[in-house]
């Protein structure tokens, strides 16, 4: 999973979950209410050998939890707004 724009601080995250609507990401990156990111997801498996196309949206900070203990600092949830590829 990759943010945009990439920084030091926020190199990517990890998908939490993926529904219709929006989705959770877990990441160092912590946002401000209402941000829009861009969210690249790599998805597995393709066609015939060819690889899957990555899943590029518009996403809205809904809401930012901290995490402690682990990998990532906060799981990021969010309203897709736009569906960019």
């Amino acid at each position: 999973t990759r943010l945009s724009p990439p920084t030091p601080e926020c190199p990517g995250g990890s998908l939490a979950a993926l529904s219709v609507g929006g989705m959770a990401l877990r990441t160092n990156y912590v946002p401000a209410a209402s941000e829009l990111l861009a969210v690249q997801i790599e998805q597995p498996g393709g066609v015939r050998g060819m690889p899957a196309r990555p899943l590029r949206v518009r996403l809205e900070v809904r809401r930012c939890l901290g995490l402690e203990g682990g990998a990532w600092r906060c799981e990021v949830g969010g309203r897709i707004v736009e569906v960019l590829s």
